[in-house]
């Protein structure tokens, strides 16, 4: 059972990990019986209380250097990134043989846009445990290789012979054997690796094609144009909510880099707020089940839904400038829940990426996720859930009143600046020189695109997947391609 599992069976019976280890009246807790319940409330997500208690720790034993990593690692689920990173330091000051802590401030450095001194880390995380499979893979996905390295695809087969080798790490493995392969032009071998990396993953993966099925025909059946014209008094009246949506691997993460770069717009990440509010109306009511929301959505009164609203609004305004014109939430799967978002915010504007489906379906399989995308780990799971995608974004094209701009990945790449005036004509802001320098901004990005967008506009990407044509039979039929 894994974290998220257990959290949710605890809050189901009513008890946590936090309520757990109440202190009892009037005794005191020793220093790892206090680490223990700021770890609890962190896990549970109960932020206020962890970060009150990491630092109440950190107070009367400040060489706990736990304390200081899980205060880091807090502040970077927060996006206060500034701050992780010097606690991060801080951790290494007091522990300077510890992997885990290099493995973290290179996750820092490198989301924060410091690529160099995240590959740094990275390294000296490796010396520090050349074992752990996590470190080889993110070596592996944040250097470009011309020429197999031997020593570390010889540690890589090393540990790949050892037989209880767990399979997600024997996956990340593959990945990272993949990657390298890809790198040096190695296409045959490259996509071997690819499929067993994918092979091991996905049984564990709960990708359910019936699920899709239900999501679609269940927003035809609620989210229709008489629906929407009956609602479109509800909500909230914030006129400048962007969302951004596509398959991952589609450039949602390009497409907000570049607005983000303009000082009126800010950029969130990808929140999955729009979800929680689905969840939270269904618990309400007593629904286990987030996406039978669609059930109970007439059941929203105009209160309920103005106040997720206003929740949503201040977590779109959050760590913006007063300069900001323009919020922009890039959660991709969001392309889901549009007939949500256009009763939430009737004057919300949607970016849909577009990019062609044999690459964005090639792209996702080969792309190790650190969460979700189940899809991306079987080639015919990926073009069944990129055609759920399409059909998707046929239905709101047709029915929904929000404005919905079509953002070609190819014709973005091919005509940068053209295409980059066209999408800030959209969203409503003037033209601004840094959005074509977006590859300077070093703004927080999280996602698996992150190396990407440090990098000037390229090619590199375009027609990717005919390399591996005579692998993708799967794709190709599914996806019904002219072979």
């Amino acid at each position: 059972m894994n974290r998220k599992q257990r959290r949710a069976q605890q809050k189901k019976s009513g008890t946590t990990t936090s309520n757990l280890l109440q202190k009892p009246q009037g005794v005191q807790l020793t220093t790892e019986q206090a680490f223990k319940m700021a770890r609890a409330k962190h896990e549970d997500g109960n932020w206020l209380d962890a970060e009150h208690m990491y630092k109440e720790l950190l107070n009367k034993v400040p060489g706990h250097t736990g304390a200081w990593h899980y205060l880091s690692v807090l502040m970077s689920e927060q996006d206060r990134m500034q701050e992780a990173i010097a606690l991060a330091e801080n951790a290494i000051r007091l522990d300077n043989k510890n992997p885990v802590l290099f493995f973290n401030l290179a996750r820092l450095y490198n989301n924060s846009g410091f690529n160099e001194e995240g590959k740094k880390m990275l390294d000296e995380a490796y010396r520090l445990n050349p074992n752990s499979a996590s470190i080889i893979n993110a070596i592996a996905r944040n250097h470009k290789y011309d020429n197999i390295d031997s020593n570390i695809v010889n540690n890589i087969n090393r540990l790949l012979d050892i037989s209880n080798l767990e399979d997600e790490e024997k996956s990340l493995l593959f990945f990272a054997l993949a990657k390298i392969h890809d790198d040096c032009k190695k296409h045959d071998q490259a996509f071997e690796y690819y499929l067993q990396a994918n092979a091991l993953k996905f049984p564990f993966m709960d990708f359910k094609p019936e699920r899709l099925d239900y999501l679609y025909h269940k927003n035809k059946e609620i989210f229709t144009s008489d629906f929407f014209k009956k609602s479109a008094h509800r909500g909230s009246q914030f006129k400048t909510p962007v969302y951004i949506v596509g398959m991952p691997r589609s450039g949602t993460t390009l497409a907000e880099q570049i607005l983000s770069s303009h000082p009126q717009a800010h950029g969130t990440g990808e929140l999955d707020t729009i979800f929680r509010v689905a969840c939270t109306i269904t618990q309400r009511r007593g629904i286990a089940e987030p996406f039978d929301f669609f059930n109970v959505i007439n059941e929203v009164s105009d209160d309920e839904l103005l106040d997720y609203a206003q929740q949503l609004e201040q977590r779109l305004r959050r760590d913006s400038s007063n300069d900001s014109k323009i919020f922009i939430d890039k959660m991709p799967t969001n392309f889901n829940y549009i007939g949500l978002i256009g009763l939430l915010f009737p004057n919300a504007k949607i970016i849909n990426c577009q990019r062609n489906a044999m690459d964005c379906c090639v792209s996702n399989f080969m792309q190790p996720f650190a969460n979700g995308n189940s899809h991306s780990y079987d080639l015919k799971a990926c073009a069944q859930f990129y055609n759920h995608y399409e059909r998707m974004m046929d239905y709101w094209q047709d029915v929904s009143p929000l404005p919905i701009y079509n953002l070609n990945y190819e014709n973005l790449v091919a005509n940068q600046e053209e295409e980059t005036r066209k999408l800030l004509d959209f969203v409503g802001v003037d033209w601004n020189d840094a959005c074509l320098d977006f590859h300077k901004n070093k703004r927080t990005v999280r996602t698996a695109s992150t190396s990407q967008v440090r990098e000037p506009m390229n090619n590199k990407s375009v027609e990717k997947w005919r390399k591996y044509k005579k692998y993708l039979a799967p794709l190709i039929d599914e996806l019904n391609i002219d072979k």
